[in-house]
């Protein structure tokens, strides 16, 4: 009855002890799965372990979020008591394995609150440190607001046993969408400012922006960082979906879903440098720059980074195997050393795609240096496979 779920999404999240925690789509008779996965010693096998599931879990969004007392947040897309997304919160259920989910906030149709919630992040979520539980959330959602529906920027305060928000900017504000819209995968630096991407509006062709909003004394204004699909055929790339990542030096990482210089304009990986308006903005590689893309194409996942500097994500389709789906591969795991694109992994290596397809689900690294990620399909049962890579 696939009551185990199925179809993973979003990104996968790793605690101190190495468990591993995901969601998953779909979930007979309800709507979706939110798992743990436990190391077994020796790591030959791992238990699977069924937190919640039923009828609020609706597409989660994102990389969930623990804080010092263990308790799990996250957000989901739709579902909730106002129908249109919702930010969570799972509780310990006694001595029980099982968690008590709890809605911090919901989200209504065609709200000025906003509509449908992306993820939420905190600050010192970049270095690793668990979330205080009283301090601010940050999030954002892909619809509503006061101007075109494009989608806000919010804060969530716990306020004794509810949760307030408040708007830090609405997108669309400007004339033609100028400032972005549909924003998704905040990071918050360490001064409190907030960056991610816009997936529209803006450029020459509205195929989205990175942008920067700054906390002056309580008041927020926003800045755009980069207008993609500036460049001839967007050679700059277009459509940012995911998270970006800080590096050591203060530059912005990231991977675009399309453009770039590859035969099938697949999406690139790119460099930023937030200094104001038009910052320095540089293409480190375009996917699909080879025959049939068996280097990959449309960059799907956050983009992880180790101890030497070298990053890791993984794309959607592409790489040396075909799949009876129509899509150019069944996608790939890949790594940047700062100087060159190598394919790590090329999905549906076995037979009936049984070592997964579509990797959609953001990689995570443990102390070790092993990658683990989730695909949307293939596996033994066609449902999709949680994976994991060694050195």
């Amino acid at each position: 009855g696939c009551t185990d779920g199925a179809n993973p999404i979003e990104g996968l999240t790793i605690d101190a002890a190495g468990n591993i925690y995901g969601a998953t789509q779909t979930y007979s008779p309800a709507r979706g799965t939110i798992y743990e996965l436990i190391p077994v010693p020796g790591k030959t096998r791992w238990k699977f372990r069924k937190l919640a599931g039923g009828k609020e879990i609706s597409n989660v969004n994102g990389r969930m979020i623990f804080d010092v007392n263990g308790n799990i947040y996250g957000t989901q897309g739709s579902g909730g008591s106002k129908g249109y997304g919702a930010v969570f919160e799972l509780l310990p259920d006694g001595e029980h394995t099982r968690r008590i989910w709890k809605e911090l906030y919901s989200f209504a149709y065609q709200d000025p609150h906003g509509t449908f919630p992306d993820s939420i992040t905190y600050l010192g979520a970049s270095s690793g440190v668990p979330y205080d539980g009283v301090s601010p959330l940050f999030g954002t959602t892909l619809d509503g607001g006061n101007s075109n529906q494009a989608g806000v920027a919010f804060a969530l305060t716990p306020n004794g046993d509810s949760w307030d928000e408040t708007i830090l900017y609405t997108f669309c504000s400007q004339h033609d969408c100028k400032d972005g819209g549909r924003p998704q995968g905040l990071i918050v630096d360490g001064s409190g400012n907030l960056f991610g991407n816009a997936a529209q509006g803006s450029g020459k062709r509205g195929r989205g922006v990175v942008f920067e909003l700054q906390n002056n004394a309580g008041s927020w204004s926003e800045i755009v960082l980069h207008k993609f699909c500036e460049s001839p055929k967007c050679s700059d790339g277009a459509y940012g979906w995911q998270r970006l990542l800080p590096d050591a030096a203060g530059d912005l990482l990231g991977v675009t879903l399309w453009g770039g210089t590859g035969k099938r304009c697949c999406g690139v990986l790119f460099q930023l440098t937030p200094q104001g308006v038009d910052s320095p903005y540089n293409v480190l590689a375009s996917f699909c720059a080879k025959r049939n893309c068996t280097d990959g194409a449309q960059p799907s996942s956050d983009l992880v980074m180790d101890t030497s500097g070298n990053l890791f994500g993984a794309t959607e389709t592409g790489g040396r195997y075909r799949t009876d789906q129509g899509h150019l591969g069944g996608g790939t795991v890949f790594q940047w050393t700062g100087s060159t694109l190598e394919t790590l992994y090329s999905f549906c290596k076995l037979r009936d795609c049984a070592d997964g397809e579509y990797p959609v689900a953001g990689l995570v690294m443990d102390a070790s240096g092993n990658l683990f990620g989730a695909t949307q399909y293939g596996g033994k049962y066609g449902a999709g496979v949680v994976f994991e890579l060694m050195p």
